[in-house]
């Protein structure tokens, strides 16, 4: 298995491939910068991890979502990235864009707790807006934190980072383990040799869980999106 995680120079690392999504879905090289940019102040989760009833019932309660310039970049960011066998770059859009999960999510997605999973169908996953993570300014951070960062105006405070490890598997398969918690860069003051990035994970503030992509003939879709037991108290 390769291993990468998001640590003190994720940031960096995370914008080089936006960047270079951008560029290889035809983009012009002087515009990447600021399309990158406005992509991650831009996108915000529809709604929080938390079910609710839309798409049980039928098509008429399914959430209303409206397509942004946001999420045309990132499907084309998203489309590159398959393109040139990018995983990463293909997380950082599947993350940051509803539309992009639309177009590359299975049929059937396993959902629940380690041992507790089931399958249950892709539109009511979608509908039901159960995707545990969003991204802010270049850094993947809890869905429910992000709604309540875009609610509340954008106070920083209400964002939860995460941790994340991505395993890649010899015939292409991907796992992503994600983990919420307090960062260097949470810390007041925080370390004066960090410069960039979230710096070291201090403290778990919740068990996380782990997403499932499988290759197909042109990408990658979602196939499991499973919770860790709770943390011991």
């Amino acid at each position: 298995m390769t291993r990468w995680s998001v640590t003190r120079h994720g940031r960096m690392a995370v914008a080089a491939l936006l960047l270079a999504g951008v560029a290889a879905c035809g983009s012009e090289p002087s515009d990447a910068a600021g399309s990158a940019a406005a992509v991650d102040t831009a996108a915000k989760p529809a709604a929080a991890r938390a079910p609710n009833t839309a798409g049980t019932d039928g098509a008429d309660d399914r959430p209303v979502r409206q397509m942004t310039e946001s999420d045309r970049l990132r499907l084309e960011m998203a489309d590159g990235a398959c393109r040139n066998n990018d995983f990463k770059g293909f997380f950082q859009a599947f993350t940051g864009s509803w539309a992009v999960r639309e177009k590359y999510t299975a049929a059937k997605v396993g959902f629940g707790e380690t041992g507790k999973a089931r399958k249950i169908d892709k539109r009511r996953y979608l509908d039901q807006n159960h995707y545990p993570l969003a991204t802010i300014d270049y850094f993947f951070v809890t869905a429910e934190t992000a709604m309540k960062f875009d609610m509340n105006g954008g106070d920083a405070k209400d964002l939860r980072y995460v941790q994340i490890e991505f395993n890649q598997s010899g015939d292409n398969r991907v796992r992503i383990d994600w983990l919420p918690g307090i960062f260097e860069m949470n810390l007041t003051p925080p370390p004066e040799d960090l410069q960039e990035g979230l710096g070291d994970l201090v403290q778990e503030t919740g068990s996380g869980g782990y997403l499932l992509f499988f290759p197909t003939e042109s990408c990658w879709e979602l196939v499991d999106d499973i919770a860790n037991p709770p943390l011991e108290i």
